[in-house]
């Protein structure tokens, strides 16, 4: 390599090194200062014309209520229909064999539908939850050397 080209790649590194350098300095006293002012100026309470108080985020108590009532369900009973996250026995059992049979499940076959059996049973069926029409539907309650692959 020439002197000459050994001096403009020293350079063009520098110059890299240095950009690099002042974009995290700079990014890190943004980061500090917003920091610093989020931990002096909480938002008060601010109330509306009408008798409910809204909170800093925007979200009202009642909003707050409503969407975790919508979330809450009641917790699953074991083996029994529909099978969702939660859900234990051999029918869970059965359908994480099912799934590894037909579409390639990589989980561990357990009798507890977790998040991964959810998923696949997801990417599988478009569905978060298995009832019994479609447990029945799809030849999951037989042994598996009776049950049709899929194809």
């Amino acid at each position: 390599m020439a002197v000459k080209t050994k001096h403009i790649v020293i350079g063009s590194v520098a110059v890299i090194g240095l950009s690099v350098l002042a974009w995290w300095l700079t990014d890190r006293s943004k980061k500090e200062k917003e920091k610093s002012n989020g931990e002096r100026k909480q938002p008060a309470m601010q109330t509306t014309g009408m008798k409910e108080k809204v909170k800093p985020s925007g979200i009202s108590s009642y909003n707050k209520a409503e969407v975790q009532k919508k979330k809450k369900r009641p917790a699953p009973v074991a083996d029994e229909f529909p099978l969702r996250l939660g859900s234990r026995g051999k029918r869970v059992e059965r359908l994480n064999i099912w799934l590894m049979r037909n579409f390639g499940h990589t989980g561990v076959v357990s009798d507890v539908f977790d998040e991964i059996t959810g998923r696949q049973l997801m990417k599988a069926l478009k569905k978060t939850e298995l009832d019994k029409e479609n447990y029945l539907r799809y030849g999951m309650e037989k042994p598996v050397h009776e049950q049709k692959v899929m194809q």
